[in-house]
């Protein structure tokens, strides 16, 4: 990122960045879901961990090696520095994650009682983790390349589909949430639509937060972990269908640079519709 604490080093490399870490999960994922008849086995634990790694693995491997506008002090500050992200922020995320999620179970059963009872703990350990697992690649240098030439929305998409696509291998491997969506079911496309949508408000998180990683990240993890507190058992269509009403409310108040390339010449981003 230009104007960050280190020179420009190189120009960022989003299309290896993807093809990387597609092919480095899926190799691990998929040697998991044909050796394995559940995820949590030691054997295809590991694999299972390993894989989950590639996008972090894979951008910081793509920094360290100069394929990036910033240093690698930089692009870790961006991810995992509490002080790049006002307080303002940290509220209105954990609101943003936890409120539909929680409004959708009370809508559609009537109580929050025993949520906490049903939620494994390995998947909220899992959950929670994913966001600084996944988002230090998917937003911090996907989505930051990718939209040094192309607009937010058509960025957040392109990586949207790697990141639905990123997925595919666990619905191979018994004992994951997606095995349990069924191959080519309703919720299966359900699953992959919803992350295409999602992807559109991370994008706009990620910028309106002044291009912090961090945004994503925290936001990333308390949306997965109220999903495994706060399920809603049957709500996948409700569910999308917030999402898009969420994603377009964004769309039309910060329609001025989500279409548009984003600027990032070291002014932090500004979202023409505030904070949320």
């Amino acid at each position: 990122m230009a104007g960050g604490s280190g020179p420009a080093r190189g120009r960022h490399a989003p299309w290896w960045f993807l093809a990387l870490t597609l092919t480095w999960t899926w190799t691990l994922w998929g040697v998991a879901a044909v050796t394995a008849t559940d995820w949590r086995v030691p054997h295809a634990l590991a694999l299972f961990v390993l894989g989950g790694l590639g996008p972090l693995l894979v951008a910081s491997l793509l920094v360290a090696t100069g394929r990036a506008h910033e240093t690698p002090g930089e692009f870790w500050r961006r991810a995992l520095d509490p002080r790049r992200l006002a307080l303002r922020w940290w509220a209105a995320l954990t609101a943003l994650a936890v409120l539909p999620p929680l409004l959708l179970r009370l809508a559609t059963t009537g109580t929050t009682d025993e949520v906490a009872v049903a939620a494994p703990a390995a998947f909220l350990l899992v959950g929670a983790l994913a966001g600084a697992a996944e988002e230090p690649g998917w937003r911090g240098y996907a989505q930051e390349g990718l939209q040094r030439r192309f607009s937010v929305v058509t960025s957040s998409l392109v990586v949207g589909v790697c990141w639905g696509a990123w997925h595919l291998p666990l619905f191979w491997l018994p004992g994951t949430y997606q095995h349990g969506l069924g191959i080519g079911t309703r919720a299966f496309w359900t699953f992959h639509l919803a992350i295409l949508v999602a992807t559109v408000l991370y994008g706009w998180l990620y910028n309106a937060a002044g291009r912090v990683t961090l945004a994503a990240v925290w936001f990333h993890a308390a949306a997965n972990v109220a999903g495994e507190l706060f399920p809603a058992p049957g709500a996948e269509a409700e569910t999308l269908i917030l999402q898009v009403l969420i994603v377009a409310a964004v769309l039309v108040g910060a329609r001025r640079w989500m279409l548009r390339e984003a600027e990032c010449s070291g002014a932090t981003v500004r979202s023409s519709s505030q904070t949320p």
